[in-house]
């Protein structure tokens, strides 16, 4: 799934469901690995960004987020 068909998917359930979009963010870095966080500085500022607007952070799927369990579990 590219780019834009993730940007339309997220797009597509925010109106679904009257979620706003607060702020888009875009990584190409593998989510791969132990030290992915520190990778990936988009998805830093995501999740900083979450936390201080105490809103949740979207994806397309599950796996452009990271394909470790316990990354994604924490």
């Amino acid at each position: 799934m590219g780019i834009e068909a993730q940007r339309a998917a997220v797009e597509r359930f925010a109106e679904a469901e009257d979620i706003a979009i607060l702020k888009e963010f875009t990584e190409v870095e593998t989510g791969k690995g132990a030290d992915a966080l520190d990778r990936r500085p988009q998805l830093t500022a995501a999740l900083a960004l979450a936390r201080q607007t105490k809103c949740p952070v979207v994806v397309a799927k599950l796996d452009r987020l990271s394909r470790d369990v316990a990354f994604v579990a924490g």
